[in-house]
């Protein structure tokens, strides 16, 4: 099924090709040439392999509704669908392991709503949806976490973010 090939639509793993040489512009142009001009068929492209010793790369890691999709300098590598039964709340971290150094990590572009409560739309900012003015005096505040599960991650979020 093709269906069982993607998630969120990209496909799960995209070709690539060896690329060990510097290649000139003009022989790039003469290759893509070559590989476009009287093609019938639908082309496939195929990009050469991301990583290689000494050579920076970003990586872009992004939660979709099926599953994660990973970008290496800008273009989609491979997608991965959710477990079942997994929902995006249950991400607690990121892991990395291999002969790699991490230069820096960035987080952007953070949804403000999770995909569940609005999929397709962005909740539209209005102001019914703000709270009240605080009044002029002091005001005491109460956080309590109620949860039936072993939710750790979450509760020590909630924690630090008062401290």
């Amino acid at each position: 099924k093709a269906d069982e090939e993607t998630v969120d639509d990209q496909v799960k793993c995209e070709k690539w090709i060896r690329d060990d040489d510097d290649h000139s512009e003009e022989l790039k142009a003469t290759w893509w040439l070559s590989r476009l001009v009287g093609r019938t068929k639908e082309v496939t492209v195929d990009w050469p392999y991301p990583f290689a010793e000494g050579k920076l790369f970003v990586l872009t890691l992004s939660a979709g509704l099926e599953g994660y999709h990973v970008n290496v300098d800008g273009r989609h590598t491979t997608s991965f669908p959710y477990r079942t039964g997994f929902t995006l709340e249950d991400a607690t971290g990121i892991f990395l392991n291999g002969d790699i150094d991490v230069h820096s990590i960035f987080a952007a572009s953070l949804p403000t709503s999770h995909p569940s409560f609005a999929p397709q739309r962005l909740l539209e900012m209005s102001s019914r949806w703000q709270a009240p003015a605080l009044p002029n005096e002091t005001v005491e505040l109460f956080i309590g976490i109620l949860s039936a599960g072993n939710h750790f991650v979450e509760r020590m979020a909630v924690r630090k973010s008062w401290m």
